[in-house]
């Protein structure tokens, strides 16, 4: 048996670091055939991501695991453990408490298999997804200018996302956001030609267009 070729690596939950370390050597030494060719094996694949990896120092401060988008033998038949992996951040609820990441930045859209439209909505009323630092966040619905300032998160993406969900809940209220396929910049765009003149009626009057309070109205009316 050959090892897999075409193994595609994603950094997720560091706690299971060593477990697929483990699971790897084990395979190796499983497969009598399988020559030193394995040192060779491309970028993407289990074997070059821990090599290349665990001795750089921003991993040895934060060990990170690796899941299997795609196994082949002797794993194929078995992906409960590494399913269970992946969707641990997916499946785990916001926190009871407010929580906003200390960062100071708005982490990436989480890694899942669904449209930008459906990730928006996710993030923004039921909860954030960190992958890179496994970590959920409560929604952004909760993240108010009074929490923002707490962690000092002055982030343009915020107001990116809010744009976005907008347009998804406002403009495209009648599509399924399973079967919007826009990208954050076409979202965007449409959150912002869509409300061009009632931002200049506010401009005009001087009162200030905030973005949050659109999502926040329009969440609650959806409630």
């Amino acid at each position: 048996q050959e090892l897999p070729q075409n193994i595609q690596a994603e950094i997720i939950n560091q706690n299971e670091f060593s477990v697929a370390k483990q699971d790897f050597e084990a395979t190796k030494a499983n497969n009598k055939n399988v020559s030193d060719s394995c040192a060779s094996v491309e970028t993407n694949s289990l074997s070059s991501r821990i090599k290349s990896h665990q001795c750089k120092s921003d991993i040895a401060k934060k060990p990170h695991v690796f899941f299997y988008k795609k196994l082949s033998k002797p794993y194929e038949n078995d992906t409960s453990a590494l399913s269970n992996i992946q969707t641990s951040l997916y499946l785990q609820p916001a926190p009871k408490k407010t929580r906003l990441p200390t960062s100071g930045r708005v982490p990436k859209l989480c890694d899942m298999d669904a449209t930008v439209a459906r990730k928006i909505i996710i993030a923004f009323e039921e909860k954030v997804i960190d992958m890179e630092a496994s970590v959920v966040y409560s929604p952004l619905r909760l993240w108010a200018t009074s929490e923002r300032r707490k962690v000092n998160l002055k982030d343009s993406n915020f107001t990116v996302r809010c744009v976005c969900y907008y347009a998804i809940r406002k403009v495209l209220v009648n599509h399924d956001p399973d079967g919007i396929n826009f990208t954050t910049t076409q979202l965007r765009r449409i959150g912002l030609e869509s409300t061009s003149k009632k931002r200049s009626e506010f401009a005009i009057s001087g009162k200030p267009f905030y973005w949050f309070d659109e999502c926040m109205s329009i969440y609650n009316s959806r409630s």
